[in-house]
This record gives C-alpha cells, structure tokens and sequence, in this order.
C-alpha cells in the first residue's frame, strides 16, 4: 500500500479504479501493488474527512483482482451459510432430544 490517492482528480494513466468495498483485503493477499481511492471529503462533522472508496490499481492487475475477489467473497458466503446450517441443525437436534427426555420421564 501506498497511501491514499485523490481519485476525485483523475488517475494515472495505466491505473483503474476499482470502486468495490473491501477489495483492499483481496490486493493484499494477492500482494500487488495499490492505493485506496478517496472518491470525496465528507464535511458533515465540521472538518474534512476522507470517503474511501475501493482501489487504484494498475491495469494489467485489475481483472485478475475482481476474479479473486468475487471469489473469495463467494466462499465467504457459502462458509456462512453452511455456518448457519449447522447451528440450525444444533438447535433442532437439542429440541428434539430435550422433547424425548421428557417423554421417557412421562411415560
């Protein structure tokens, strides 16, 4: 990483800006070279603050970078749904034990 660069402006010729959220996650796995984007200045506090938006990368990196990062975020998403799963499976399999304890006790 190199800092942050003022997209607002324009870019450098042989750079893209990849305006995706997170995506400065998948840069440094995939150790390339970038920069986070800031897009705009945010004065609603009463001083300027930075609004980052994805990366600037070079050319050559970018469609390989959004690959890998949809990607990963799509194994993310199947982690979390099998996560879940699992829980839900947990908890039904807790109720129905709890259930047959009672009725061994009653009858």
């Amino acid at each position: 990483m190199y800092d942050n660069y003022e997209a607002m402006n324009g870019i450098p010729d042989g750079t893209l800006h990849v305006p995706i959220k997170g995506i400065k996650h998948t840069c440094k796995q995939m150790d390339i070279d970038w920069a986070e984007a800031v897009v705009d200045f945010d004065y609603s506090s009463g001083f300027p603050v930075p609004v980052l938006l994805g990366v600037i990368v070079h050319e050559k990196d970018a469609l390989n970078l959004v690959r890998k990062h949809r990607e990963l975020r799509k194994e993310a998403r199947r982690k979390k749904v099998e996560k879940e799963r699992k829980m839900i499976e947990k908890l039904w399999r807790d109720a129905f034990k709890s259930v047959y304890i009672k009725f061994q006790f009653e009858g």
